[in-house]
């Protein structure tokens, strides 16, 4: 059989997203009797995740959810042994608020990614029989180190730890005491992704991808420690043609930025380069190199396509996610406000024709910049934009996202978030750029409220001549329709609002 994690039946379907339970499915059975294994007496919002051990003994099990008068993330660990008919899940790490702790059990033993003492994480192990008697003296198998651990992989007498430095992923191979063995070679600066292997394989797999180097399936073989292509996409174009490259530019309090620029070979600063400027910053996600062959025809006419890696993302560990959560959340908008600016002055565009872009959280970033600097760009995209920093909680899964923006029922958090929520922050008389605002009618995370609003509200008050257009997918979700078809006609949509808007060639 197997364990899996649903919304608890006997509780309302109206909060379908909550009331998370821990079931148990064997095959051949129906699964309207699995039990519930797990989760009873947590709140409402805690969230489950379970694996077993390769030989079957051991059950690990996550949970995470949220303090409600901190707002911070929770996390803790219970493990059982499945041998043990009446053996009880023994909580093996307790919640801290605000770290982060994820398991794996391999070859008997526990071994734990967590922030506890490390915001940039660290490697802990213990035998699982230890852990199950309750005792708490972890051997750190790899500090913390200048780079944050993104995860994990176990296999044979290996472990492969993967980290982000510099906006770009490292590969490194320890054995299983955490002994560094080597640095495994990337072709070049870009991200990781799937590491796959079975648990006492003699080979690895993982695919790795950069702005001018498609998806590609690399095979790690493990008694030779030679690395191969195993599989690669089609760019369909030369890479050649483009160029990447990673600047530094300083936001208004001093902090220095990362940005990486695309762009084509002989690239003249003129000043006068269509240019979009695209950004995330928030929920500890990191805005890595990774290929899009979509910007493929901007670039070609001479287009400038700019990723800021603004705080409030995890590209340096915890201490950057902070400094762009709650009460930091305006650090976001600054960085992002200068990097348009210095876009702008080192001459690879205007504010005439710079446009900026960003979904979901990166939608919030880009309506706030343009309320907060409307004559900064010449058009802004929002995708699924959340713009209504008072009422997000109340919709969907938004309560979820507390951690991250605060607490609108907290009278000092609910003044804060009033001075940047973009659609209470729209005012009547001001000319705003050209914005295209996207949602779809059925996106059941961020709710489509926030862009009708924020639509309506932006109709309302501008007194300029650009327009504000409103695009709802139909029958789609936050990550939009599933037929391909319906993501080229987004698509095109998009890019020629921007051709448009900033003048290209089409």
């Amino acid at each position: 059989g197997f364990w899996y994690a649903k919304h608890d039946p006997r509780e309302s379907m109206a909060e379908a997203k909550l009331h998370g339970r821990l079931y148990y499915h064997a095959l051949g059975t129906s699964w309207q009797e699995d039990p519930i294994v797990f989760g009873d007496g947590f709140d409402k919002e805690a969230i489950f995740g379970a694996s077993s051990a390769l030989d079957g003994r051991y059950l690990l099990v996550s949970a995470y959810g949220q303090d409600k008068e901190s707002g911070l993330d929770w996390h803790e660990l219970y493990l059982r042994d499945l041998t043990d008919p009446s053996g009880a899940f023994v909580r093996i790490c307790a919640r801290e608020l605000g770290v982060e702790v994820s398991g794996e059990i391999h070859r008997g033993r526990v071994y734990l990614l967590t922030q506890k003492s490390a915001p940039n994480r660290r490697v802990l192990a213990m035998d699982a029989a230890r852990a199950l008697a309750g005792c708490q003296d972890w051997n750190i198998v790899v500090p913390e180190g200048p780079g944050a651990i993104q995860g994990t992989l176990l296999v044979g007498g290996h472990m492969f730890v993967e980290t982000l430095e510099d906006v770009h992923s490292v590969l490194r191979q320890y054995d299983l005491e955490g002994r560094l063995a080597r640095e495994v070679p990337l072709p070049t600066v870009g991200s990781l992704g799937g590491l796959a292997c079975e648990s006492e394989g003699e080979e690895l797999f993982f695919s790795f991808n950069s702005f001018a180097l498609p998806s590609t399936v690399y095979r790690l073989d493990l008694r030779t420690n030679d690395l191969a292509v195993f599989a690669r996409a089609d760019a369909g174009f030369d890479t050649s043609l483009i160029v990447t490259e990673q600047v530094w530019y300083p936001s208004k309090d001093g902090t220095r930025i990362p940005m990486f620029l695309i762009h084509r070979q002989g690239l003249a600063l003129d000043g006068a380069n269509p240019t979009v400027l695209y950004g995330y910053g928030g929920f500890d996600i990191s805005l890595t190199p990774s290929f899009d062959k979509g910007l493929v025809p901007f670039v070609r006419r001479g287009g400038v396509y700019a990723i800021a890696n603004l705080r409030g993302g995890g590209e340096f560990g915890q201490a950057w996610h902070q400094a762009g959560m709650q009460k930091n959340k305006q650090n976001v908008f600054d960085d992002f406000a200068a990097a348009a600016r210095w876009l702008i002055a080192s001459g690879y565009t205007c504010a005439e024709r710079l446009a900026i872009e960003g979904g979901s959280n990166g939608g919030l970033l880009t309506l706030a910049t343009i309320t907060q600097n409307p004559g900064l760009v010449a058009a802004a995209i929002a995708d699924v934009p959340v713009a209504d920093m008072l009422r997000y909680h109340l919709f969907f899964g938004g309560v979820y996202w507390i951690p991250d923006y605060g607490d609108p029922d907290e009278p000092a958090m609910r003044e804060y978030l009033l001075k940047y929520s973009p659609y209470h922050n729209v005012r009547d008389g001001v000319h705003y750029p050209a914005v295209l605002i996207a949602t779809a009618d059925g996106d059941d995370r961020v709710h489509p409220m926030h862009s009708y609003k924020m639509a309506a509200r932006l109709l309302e008050a501008n007194a300029s001549d650009q327009p504000i257009l409103l695009r709802v997918e139909l029958k789609a979700g936050h990550g939009g329709a599933s037929a391909i078809s319906k993501h080229v006609e987004s698509a095109a949509d998009h890019w020629s609002f921007i051709f448009d808007r900033l003048g290209v060639a089409a």
